[in-house]
């Protein structure tokens, strides 16, 4: 019996030890209780750069039908390289190869300033080098993501687990970090180029805003602070990547032109929330 009430007592002692504290904030000084908050909200800005990360690496897998589609892309500007770009100047193959060789420019962030300075109207031989390059290496990538895809699943639903702890901390000790504003990019937001409201379905976001009847689709990450993806104008395609702010009211971004022959090529790209 008494090394059972030793056990019972030393149990319990580590269930008071472990238990939460924090969901008693009210009963804490003040000062304390601000102290913990703030502890608790830099541990979850560490979660998120660490789910961002992952994140990033997850981005990079891919299914075995996008692999194959990769190598086909690859393929066909191979192809273009080969043959010579439309030899035979069929307008309307042209046109198609130029849709093809813009949307591949897109998905695969290829920067094609100094080697396909005119776009892809006329690209030099050096331009479709250096885009089935790009191309090669994101397959490259690619593979080796997937080696490490089971990994990085599981850091990413541990990191998870650890942030809703202290997500859950936040809210017990009454400084839950839920912000006011448009959260998670939802709602209306004034920007660099015009009002724009998201949508969001899963982890896809699309909008559209004034300037050159603009629409963007993007992804978000993880942690659900930053959004990424492709902009579309009717002079004008590229990429983008917003941050959002701790305070969820703005974010700060930048733009890069992947097409099109508007200056600049790239700038930044910010906005206010106007409406949650």
């Amino acid at each position: 019996m008494h090394k059972l009430a030793r056990f019972a007592f030393g149990t319990l002692g580590c269930l008071f030890l472990i238990s939460p504290v924090y969901a008693i904030g009210q009963d804490l000084p003040e000062a304390q209780r601000l102290e913990r908050c703030e502890n608790n909200r830099k541990a979850l800005a560490d979660y998120d750069r660490q789910l961002e990360a992952v994140d990033a690496k997850l981005r990079l897998t891919v299914t075995d039908e996008e692999f194959a589609l990769a190598k086909a892309h690859r393929e066909f500007v191979f192809n273009l390289q080969d043959n010579g770009f439309n030899k035979s100047r069929n307008p309307a193959v042209r046109e198609e190869q130029v849709a093809k060789l813009e949307e591949l420019s897109i998905l695969y962030e290829f920067d094609g300033r100094e080697y396909c300075p005119k776009g892809f109207n006329d690209p030099p031989i050096a331009c479709l080098i250096w885009l089935g390059a790009s191309i090669s290496e994101r397959i490259k990538t690619a593979v080796q993501s997937n080696a490490q895809k089971d990994e990085l699943n599981k850091q990413r639903a541990q990191l998870q687990r650890q942030r809703a702890v202290h997500q859950s901390r936040l809210k017990e000790l009454g400084c839950d970090s839920q912000k006011s504003g448009c959260q998670g990019f939802a709602g209306a937001w004034k920007t660099t180029f015009g009002t724009m409201t998201f949508e969001r379905s899963g982890n896809q976001i699309t909008a559209s805003y004034d300037f050159d009847g603009g629409n963007i689709r993007g992804t978000l990450s993880g942690s659900g602070c930053t959004l990424r993806g492709t902009y579309t104008e009717t002079e004008a395609k590229g990429t983008f990547i917003f941050t959002l702010a701790a305070d969820g009211k703005s974010f700060s971004g930048s733009w890069n032109r992947t097409s099109g022959t508007r200056e600049p090529p790239s700038g930044e790209w910010s906005g206010e929330c106007t409406s949650p």
